[in-house]
């Protein structure tokens, strides 16, 4: 049995766990990365090993998921933002 799961919901959960919950990213995105490194696990929209590596990026850079997914997804495009720390990683 496979369960798949939508760049959407990792989202919505990452904004309810933060923001709403108050739980730091360091305490829940280890344990979110365990349950997408399972195996029967799918992302629909996008390669389960980049949802993995924005997860970490989260944590070494302190950078917004949807900045870091959408940095991701831009395959080369400009990316416009007012964030700084976005604007750095995009220049790389």
């Amino acid at each position: 049995m496979v369960a798949r799961i939508s760049i959407l919901v990792i989202d919505e959960t990452l904004w309810a766990l933060g923001k709403f919950y108050g739980i730091e990213e360091a305490v829940f995105i280890p344990e979110l990365l365990k349950i997408l490194s399972l195996r029967n696990i799918r992302v629909i929209e996008i390669n389960k090993s980049v949802v993995i590596r924005i997860l970490e990026k989260m944590l070494s850079e302190k950078i917004d998921f949807t900045d870091l997914y959408l940095l991701n997804v831009s395959e080369g495009n400009k990316i416009v933002t007012f964030d700084k720390k976005l604007l750095k990683l995009a220049s790389n």
